[in-house]
């Protein structure tokens, strides 16, 4: 059974250009999937990048213990998107970027492609002090937009397995943190959304 849990930053530099932005995870279940979820105020109707969300990360960094294990940026969530079958980087597309006209506060998401979690469960009991670090970029040109952003909440949604009386999805594996490769932020497993 998935269950969604959604949160907002335990620490926020309250900027909108450089944000940083601190989530920590906790230890239980099983971790299918990380998504971010912006909430974007233009200061006035704004053209954008499409897709939006991608553009507005610098870098995303997975920690345990306070030790980068994994990274996302730009280049790296466009990259995969482009590897997804056809129909679902449709989909993906479609909730990461945002709807014309772009003159008020809307709410946009960003899928992290962490190598960690791609394509698999991730028992996250196996690791200790999970935290998601997001810096964004420093200024609307860097970010696709044209005019300035007045406003950028950031929250974290995750999808988790639970386990329980019914198990979990066996057509998932579940792997533990291999840090031999922790610092190839490009590995990933050959998998297709």
């Amino acid at each position: 059974m998935n269950r969604i849990i959604e949160q907002s930053p335990q620490q926020d530099n309250q900027q909108v250009y450089n944000k940083q932005v601190v989530f920590h995870i906790e230890n239980y279940d099983l971790l299918k999937m990380l998504f971010l979820q912006f909430d974007i105020t233009p200061a006035a109707p704004s053209s954008f990048a499409v897709p939006t969300s991608p553009y507005i990360i610098e870098n995303v960094i997975l920690e345990s213990d306070g030790v980068p294990i994994a990274r996302v940026n730009t280049n790296y969530t466009l990259s995969r998107m482009d590897r997804s079958k056809s129909e679902i980087k449709q989909q993906i597309t479609n909730s990461c970027t945002l709807k014309t006209p772009f003159s008020s506060t809307q709410t946009i998401s960003l899928p992290l492609f962490f190598w960690i979690i791609d394509g698999q469960l991730c028992d996250l009991s196996r690791y200790k002090n999970l935290a998601v670090r997001v810096y964004t970029k420093g200024s609307k040109e860097a970010m696709g937009f044209s005019q300035e952003i007045t406003g950028l909440d950031v929250r974290l949604r995750m999808v988790m397995n639970q386990r329980g009386l019914f198990g979990y999805d066996s057509k998932q594996t579940t792997e533990s943190l291999d840090f031999t490769r922790a610092y190839n932020m490009y590995q990933s497993v050959d998998y297709q959304l």
